[in-house]
């Protein structure tokens, strides 16, 4: 009788070890790769987020400042370098001046209202605000420009937002 042998495996070969740290190697770097391009597609989405956010916020503050002037009492002037507007008090004894105005060294946008402590606004993703009142067919309306940064890997850069307001008193706009 013929006695068959039978080879028994110990380990693993070398060439089955390297197909496996290979295997490992390629979903290690997809994986890294994938983890990056998230990374930035979420800082970019949280810029964008945090930029809409104060945009709203600088529209509602401006529309509802000029709301509140909007009246024969007060004349609405744009002063400045164009980020400050101002309602000055017609008549009266002790006429009194308030403004919207926006600084850009501490990125605050800050409202005066009368028998009120100024409501002063920090924005984070906000560069400028602006204002202009376009001449001619148009006296009483108002622009406000908003240039914003976004963050966001090869989207990076600098943005332009215009809003635009009308008055409605015949004596506000100047």
């Amino acid at each position: 009788m013929v006695k068959a042998t039978r080879r028994t495996r110990r380990g693993e070969t070398l060439t089955e070890l390297v197909v496996v740290m290979a295997v490992i190697a390629i979903f290690s770097i997809s994986t890294l790769t994938f983890t990056i391009a998230t990374r930035s597609q979420v800082r970019f989405n949280e810029s964008v987020s945090q930029a809409t956010s104060e945009l709203v916020l600088c529209k509602n503050t401006a529309a509802l400042w000029l709301s509140y002037f909007d009246a024969p009492d007060y004349a609405i002037t744009i002063e400045g370098d164009g980020r400050i507007l101002t309602a000055a008090e017609q008549g009266g004894e002790d006429p009194q001046t308030f403004s919207l105005s926006f600084d850009s060294a501490e990125k605050k946008l800050t409202a005066e209202y009368p028998n009120a402590a100024p409501q002063a606004i920090a924005l984070d993703e906000i560069e400028d605000m602006t204002f202009a009142a376009p001449a001619g067919d148009a006296p009483r309306l108002y622009a406000a420009t908003v240039t914003y940064e976004i963050d966001g890997g090869d989207r990076t850069g600098s943005r332009e937002a215009v809003f635009y307001f009308t008055a409605r008193n015949e004596g506000s706009a100047s």
